[in-house]
Parts: structure tokens; sequence; C-alpha cells
């Protein structure tokens, strides 16, 4: 059985429905996608071209996976896999790249590792003149990625991970001691659990600009 996430756009193609299952042995995304189609018809030319490739407003995601990093529609799929269809944000170039993010309360922070691979992270995050702050611990792995390549990709998500919006192409910042202040206050002022004096010694935070 797979799950599908369908966004608004599409619900009138699912009969309103905002998960939809498929029971279906699949190997790859397009094998799983063939099962959609076959539930809800008229969904497939919204997703694809004519010639069979994800059309550029549409993001896939397995998990927290975006699949135009992991193979595209040959990314391989699995039993009880979740699939999200995301719709890119549409208008044009807008003011505030991070806009997707507003009113929610958690990103998924995708850090690569040196062979390219993305490797996505439920954060809380605050925003503050264009900026987004989230705080780490200094032994992590994603800090460890992100001190070897600053490139980032930034996107709505649900506390465990599962993506709901487009990502953005972002660099990531660690700053330094004297700046943990103004992060800590940003983030503080968006989630009371912040104040509390239990979090690690090891922890720091980063400042996530657009590109």
């Amino acid at each position: 059985m797979i799950t599908f996430h369908i966004p608004g756009p599409l619900l009138s193609f699912s009969g309103g429905h905002s998960d939809v299952k498929v029971d279906a042995t699949a190997a790859t995304v397009f094998d799983a996608l063939q099962a959609l189609w076959a539930a809800c018809p008229g969904m497939r030319d919204r997703i694809v071209t004519e010639q069979g490739q994800i059309r550029e407003h549409i993001n896939l995601f397995v998990g927290k996976e975006n699949t135009r990093y992991t193979g595209g529609l040959a990314t391989p799929v699995s039993s009880g896999a979740e699939i999200s269809i995301v719709p890119a944000i549409s208008g044009g170039k807008t003011s505030n790249p991070f806009a997707n993010l507003a009113g929610k309360k958690y990103l998924s922070l995708a850090s690569f590792r040196k062979n390219g691979q993305a490797v996505r992270t439920p954060l809380w995050f605050a925003e503050e003149n264009g900026k987004l702050y989230v705080m780490t611990r200094d032994d992590s792995w994603k800090y460890k990625r992100i001190r070897n390549n600053p490139r980032v990709l930034v996107a709505p998500c649900t506390g465990r991970g599962r993506i709901t919006g487009p990502d953005a192409e972002a660099r990531a910042r660690i700053l330094e001691a004297a700046e943990f202040p103004g992060a800590r206050g940003a983030l503080e002022r968006k989630y009371w659990l912040m104040s509390l004096p239990f979090w690690s010694k090891r922890n720091i935070f980063l400042e996530i600009t657009p590109v």
C-alpha cells in the first residue's frame, strides 16, 4: 500500500480526498503514479508532460526526499511509502522567497552529503528581516554537512518531516557565539519552550538566507 498526499489544486481529481491509498506493488515512483492515475483519471496530465517528465511546477517527495534529487520518476519506493505532490509557487519571482513558510511551525532543512545526496531534518525556525534562524548541535551530522557545504533547501513540513510546500534554495551560515542571543531571541519569541533552561550547551544557531 502506498499513500499519495494530494494538494488542494488537484482535489477535484481525487474526489476531494487529500490522501489516496493505492494497493499496488511498485518499484519506482513512476510505477506508483501509474496506480494513482488508474484510481484518479485526469490527474496524469497535471503531474507529467506529454513526454512523461515531471512538470516544472510540480515537486514529488518520497517521504522527506525531493525526487528531483533522488532519480526523478525512477526513484525507488517500497510498500508503506508516502508520496507528496507539491505544486511550486506560481506567479514569477516573489519579494520573499520564504513566503511559503509564513505561519508554519516547522521547516524541513535539507543539507547535502559530499556525494550530493540531500538529508532532511524537521526543525523549529524563526524568520526576521528576510532571514531564517534555526538551532542545532555542533556534534550533529547536519552541522558537519553545512560546515562543508553551505547550500541548503528549506520547505514547510509537518513535525514528522512530511513536506507540505515547495523547496527554496538557500545558504546556511554557522553563527558566531556573539550572534547567538539574537537568533535565540527570535526563536524564543515564537516558541516559549525555547526560553526554558534545559537546552544543551552544545546547541548552536544557523542563519539561512535565500539564494
